[in-house]
């Protein structure tokens, strides 16, 4: 009898730790990593450059269950889906992305960059940085997939992903100040 109580508790949990995992190598919010930005419905094309093209993502995007975006951007490759710009919506979406990444990742690289603190996970192809403005509290959530890119534009599209976004108001309510390369 008690076997019969435990098979469907167990599938319960089973569940239930999935609906919170977070397997950023396949992809980022359910949507895999190659995808082309003409696959997507809902999404706004934000800026366009020779080898990038940035689209915000429609209102209500989930990273994982309970964690929603206030905004999302994706950045495309001429291979697909290669970058995540994911902003939560509260402080505590921040942190229960956290606290998921590291249960499904370790513990990450962690680094000072002037004002910010970089906490950074490396799994195969797939990186997943936050940055933590240790003055204004601001945080930014990236998620990149590099074997969307060509190896030797690596560095480059780094260079232009790591720099700041400009896409996002600094403050809640702000406006965004649209620029043509992803400043992160």
């Amino acid at each position: 009898m008690h076997r019969l109580l435990l098979l469907p508790l167990a599938l319960v949990l089973m569940l239930a730790g999935s609906a919170f995992a977070l397997d950023g190598t396949k992809g980022v919010c359910g949507i895999p990593w190659g995808t082309q930005p003409t696959e997507l419905s809902g999404f706004t094309r934000l800026s366009t450059t020779p080898l990038l093209e940035f689209h915000k993502a429609p209102p209500e995007l989930e990273l994982i269950e309970d964690v929603r975006a206030s905004e999302a951007l994706f950045g495309f490759s001429e291979k697909g889906l290669y970058v995540v710009f994911f902003h939560p919506e509260t402080a505590d979406g921040y942190n229960t992305a956290m606290d998921q990444i590291m249960a499904d990742y370790g513990n990450p690289r962690i680094k000072i960059e002037g004002d910010y603190k970089v906490y950074a996970w490396l799994e195969g192809d797939l990186k997943i940085k936050i940055k933590n403005n240790t003055v204004t509290g601001e945080r930014k959530l990236a998620f990149y997939n590099q074997r969307m890119v060509p190896e030797e534009r690596r560095a480059i599209f780094e260079e232009h992903a790591d720099t700041g976004s400009g896409f996002f108001p600094s403050t809640k309510g702000g406006q965004p100040a649209q620029a043509p390369l992803l400043k992160f």
